[in-house]
Parts: C-alpha cells; sequence; structure tokens
C-alpha cells in the first residue's frame, strides 16, 4: 500500500485501528521525499528527527488507548512561510520570517 497517496482520512483511519502505526507513515512519507525531492525540490529542510520523535509519541498513546485527534499521527509538511524555528541553512534562516502561525501551533498540540 503505498500510504503517503492515502488522504488524511484514510491514513488516520488505519492509525486510529492500529493497522499502520504513525512512524510507517513517516518512513513512507521520507521515502517518497527521497524518491521525488531531487528532481522537483520542494523542501528546503527536512525535520526528520522531530517528524519520528512525534511519530513515536503518537504511536505510545495510541497504544495506550488514549483519545486522539483527527490529525494525529499524519505526517505532513508546512510551507516554508510557516516555518516555526530558525534552523536550516544559513540561507533559509536569514530567507524566512520566523513566526509561530495560530495554525502551526494548533496542529502542534494534536
Amino acid at each position: 500500500m503505498d500510504l503517503h497517496k492515502l488522504t488524511i482520512h484514510q491514513l488516520h483511519a488505519l492509525i486510529a485501528k492500529k493497522e499502520v502505526s504513525s512512524k510507517e507513515a513517516t518512513d513512507a512519507l521520507y521515502r517518497h521525499i527521497r524518491r521525488v525531492d531531487g528532481k522537483i525540490g520542494a523542501y528546503l529542510l527536512l525535520t526528520e528527527a522531530e517528524a519520528y520523535r512525534q511519530a513515536e509519541e503518537m504511536d505510545r498513546k495510541i497504544s495506550r488507548g488514549e483519545a486522539i485527534g483527527d490529525l494525529a499521527g499524519i505526517p505532513m509538511g508546512l510551507k516554508d512561510i510557516s516555518a516555526r524555528r530558525a534552523s536550516g541553512p544559513p540561507a533559509a534562516r536569514e530567507y524566512w520570517r520566523i513566526t509561530s502561525p495560530s495554525m502551526t501551533a494548533r496542529w502542534s498540540e494534536d
């Protein structure tokens, strides 16, 4: 199954039913990024360690039977205009106007 091709709703259902872990979904997304990003250059910065940390945290919550939000466990990319931290190459840090948009903060809560 190509997890990166599923809708958020489809992937969330699989994660909530423990048929797929958030870590597996994150693996699928990063495999896809590695296959195509060299051609299209969609990502300026990848926060892979943070993505896996969040996926593992979500998998633990699910395994404990905790309630999860609709976006919980779904790996996603944010546009560079919504960058939250000054990280990445120096040019990126200078280019970005670093903010913590309320939408990004809200996604982080789930």
